[in-house]
């Protein structure tokens, strides 16, 4: 007599107590609670990919893609009928709209645009290549920014430091470089050593000590000078000055 069945549910004696018989959709001892897990849109009733809205226990309703209509989706759409894309290219349909796919001398989204890369907006060699209704440009290497304008040092072959020995690389361009090198390397990349003390004898006084940028005559006390060729004797004339000044060995 309490009517202890909510929502449309049926009430049935059990022993001492009651059993409701609950709706579809409506769960619980007492038809309380709303389970959408099971009802009239888990049979998918919706056609080519559209979805099913439960509106009330009994009702539902289709969310369709723009390429379909009709109370389950059932019928296509040409979304390209009357869609000429300006007479210059030509209509591809989607579920959700079309495309008109255009010459390479006309962009936009129905082709009425002239294409945006025949000003050539691409500096330093970047080709142009339409992107919806503008335009991105491929850069060649070293060169970044919207429109390939911005020498880019950091990035480069010089990155890899292909240089031996020391040596400096110099970009010449974005394909190109060359190596500074020490004094005693050679070759493209310095790979080659050169004996810079190769044929110095250091006026037979000394000996010849190799440097990276050049050598060094490593002399007897009584020589002196970049190779040896003086000698103290002839430095001091002597050993004594005019006006009776002594001569110091002081190199």
């Amino acid at each position: 007599d309490s009517n202890p069945c909510m929502n449309g549910g049926v009430c049935r004696e059990s022993g001492d107590s009651f059993v409701c018989d609950c709706p579809q959709l409506w769960t619980g001892d007492n038809c309380e609670t709303y389970d959408v897990t099971d009802g009239i849109c888990n049979s998918e009733p919706c056609m080519n990919g559209g979805t099913c809205v439960l509106v009330d226990s009994a009702n539902f309703y289709c969310n369709c893609w723009a390429a379909y209509s009709g109370e389950l989706c059932e019928h296509w759409v040409d979304l390209c009928q009357g869609q000429d894309c300006w007479g210059e290219g030509y209509c591809e349909a989607r579920d959700d709209g079309f495309d008109c796919v255009c010459p390479d001398d006309f962009a936009g989204t129905t082709c009425n645009l002239a294409s945006v890369c025949d000003s050539n907006p691409c500096m330093n060699g970047g080709v142009c290549r339409e992107s919806g209704d503008s335009f991105v440009c491929d850069c060649p290497q070293l060169w970044t920014g919207d429109n390939c304008e911005t020498y880019d040092v950091t990035d480069g072959i010089c990155n890899s430091e292909p240089c031996m020995n020391g040596g400096t690389c110099v970009l010449v361009d974005s394909a190109n470089f060359y190596c500074n090198c020490w004094a005693a390397y050679s070759g493209e990349l310095c790979e080659h050593w050169v004996d810079l003390c190769q044929g110095q004898d250091c006026w037979g006084e000394g000996y010849c000590e190799a440097r990276d940028d050049g050598f060094d005559c490593v002399c007897p006390d009584d020589f002196a000078g970049t190779t040896c060729n003086l000698g103290w004797l002839l430095i001091c004339f002597d050993n004594v000055l005019f006006n009776g000044l002594t001569c110091r060995q002081d190199l």
